[in-house]
């Protein structure tokens, strides 16, 4: 397991004092991020070689938010990597893992850059890893999300360069930030899911879609010609 810890600052919190959603999402990614730097996969060494990690699917579970201030943990786990695709999983705890804020699943492909598709895991990648712990027993459900049949628009945006991440796509964390904006404002949000589809780039007009389904909302991304960024679905706590 891979850890890091951390303090919840003023500029990772919402407006009840609590830790955001997107800071969540981007604890998770700067997790797996430092892993990779120390393992010897970083940022510079995926650029060198024309590659980049692609997250497909999160699947989040939220017990409880951490307040401004808190010390907390992050770790990471990665329990495979065959072929192009990697597994991980994510927990954040409080600093003496006596309470665990959120648990989240993971899945990741590797692409070459410039040919636009995925690409091989290279040798010695699951050894700097160090895989081999099982994956967490816990039951995430199916991965496929299904969207409500009936969604309505609530509203769209320009990707601005303040969006892009390193591989110059909007950041994972704001497909789900953008999402979030479409739900009810009391929504109490104790699971997230979401596939990433299509990415957005700088200077496209992302389509906002809001529907119910059964105990859950969907949030589906799309562009102008009606093709998917991400769905998103969410539970609340009163749902779950």
């Amino acid at each position: 397991m891979y850890e890091f810890s951390s303090r919840v600052r003023y500029s990772e919190v919402s407006g009840d004092g609590k830790l955001s959603t997107v800071a969540l999402i981007n604890y998770l990614q700067d997790c797996g991020a430092f892993h990779s730097e120390d393992a010897g996969f970083g940022l510079k060494w995926l650029t060198a070689h024309g590659n980049g990690w692609f997250v497909t699917t999160y699947q989040i579970r939220i017990d409880s938010l951490p307040e401004l201030g808190e010390e907390i943990r992050i770790a990471t786990y990665p329990t495979s990597m065959k072929g192009m695709i990697g597994e991980r999983y994510f927990t954040i705890r409080s600093a003496d893992n006596s309470v665990t804020y959120a648990r989240a699943k993971s899945i990741w492909v590797l692409m070459d850059l410039a040919a636009a598709k995925p690409a091989r895991v290279h040798a010695g990648m699951a050894e700097a890893y160090v895989l081999g712990e099982p994956p967490t027993d816990e039951d995430w459900g199916p991965r496929k999300i299904h969207p409500a049949e009936r969604l309505l628009e609530c509203y769209d945006f320009v990707v601005s360069p303040t969006y892009l991440d390193s591989n110059s796509h909007m950041n994972n964390a704001y497909y789900i930030e953008a999402a979030k904006d479409a739900l009810p404002c009391d929504y109490d949000i104790a699971e997230i899911r979401i596939e990433y589809r299509k990415p957005a780039k700088l200077g496209e007009r992302v389509h906002v879609f809001y529907g119910e389904h059964q105990d859950a909302a969907s949030v589906v991304l799309k562009n102008d010609d009606g093709e998917t960024y991400s769905v998103s679905e969410f539970r609340s706590r009163q749902s779950c």
